[in-house]
C-alpha cells in the first residue's frame, strides 16, 4: 500500500541550519514580537552543538534576553524543542547551564532522526488510520475466538495473531507521527520507531504496510 505524494526530504545539518539567520521571526508564541540577532543566533548553534558538559557562562543580564532568545529559536527550528517548551525551557536566567545541557543531549539524541516535514504526503488521514486500527482490532478478537474454538489450527492462528498485531504496532505508531497535539519530539521519536519497524527499503520507498495481514485472507 503506498500514499505518495512529491516533495523535498531535507536533513537537519548544522551548515544548511546556518540559513536560519535569514529568517529571524521567533516561533515562540509568548515573544511574537522579538526577533533574535544573527549574531545572537550563531552563538545559539554553537552553544547547542557543543559536547555535553562543556563549561559555559551564564550570559550577563544585558544579552540574557537575546541569547536566550536565539536558543529557544534555533532549537525550535532544529525540531528538539517544541514551541510550547518556551514556557519553561530558556526561560530563567538561573537555569542557563541546567536547560543548555537538556538541549544539548536532546540535540545528540535527535540530530539523525527525521524531521517532521519527512512524513508530509507520506500517511492516509487521520480518520483512515483509526479506521484502519478499529478493524486490526476487531480482525484481533475474531482470531482470539477461533484460537478457542480451532486448537487443531492453533500454530497457524497464533502466527496470523502475531503478524497482525506486528501492523498494529505499525498504524499505531503512524497515527503517533501524525498527531499534532503532542511535542513536535514526541512526533520526531514515533517517526525513528516507525521507520525501525518497517526498515529501510519500505522507508525510502515510502511503502506502508497492510493494516492486517491481508495475504492470510481468502476469496470467495
Amino acid at each position: 500500500m503506498k500514499f505518495l505524494l512529491t516533495g523535498s526530504r531535507t536533513p537537519c545539518r548544522l551548515f544548511s541550519a546556518l540559513l536560519l539567520l535569514l529568517a529571524f521571526s521567533s516561533p515562540c508564541q509568548s515573544q511574537e514580537s522579538d526577533e533574535p540577532l544573527p549574531s545572537d543566533c550563531l552563538t545559539a548553534m554553537m552553544y547547542l552543538t557543543a559536547p555535553a558538559g562543556t563549561p559555559e557562562q551564564v550570559p550577563d543580564e544585558d544579552r540574557w534576553k537575546g541569547i536566550s532568545l536565539a536558543v529557544q529559536h534555533i532549537a525550535i527550528r532544529w525540531q528538539i524543542m517544541d514551541k510550547r517548551e518556551c514556557n519553561y525551557i530558556m526561560k530563567n536566567r538561573d537555569d542557563f547551564v541546567n536547560d543548555l545541557e537538556f538541549l544539548r543531549s536532546r540535540y545528540q539524541e535527535f540530530k539523525d532522526m527525521p524531521l517532521v516535514e519527512e512524513c508530509f504526503g507520506r500517511f492516509p488521514p487521520a480518520n483512515q488510520i483509526n479506521n484502519c486500527l478499529q478493524f486490526n482490532r476487531a480482525f484481533h478478537k475474531n482470531l482470539e475466538t477461533r484460537l478457542v474454538w480451532e486448537q487443531d489450527r492453533a500454530p497457524l492462528i497464533r502466527q496470523v495473531m502475531d503478524e497482525n498485531d506486528w501492523a498494529y504496532k505499525v498504524w499505531n505508531t503512524m497515527r503517533d507521527c501524525q498527531n499534532d497535539m503532542q511535542y513536535i519530539t514526541y512526533r520526531r521519536q514515533a517517526i525513528q520507531k516507525y521507520k525501525d519497524l518497517v526498515g529501510k527499503k519500505r522507508w525510502d520507498d515510502w511503502e506502508i504496510p497492510d493494516y492486517v495481514p491481508i495475504w492470510r485472507f481468502q476469496q470467495r
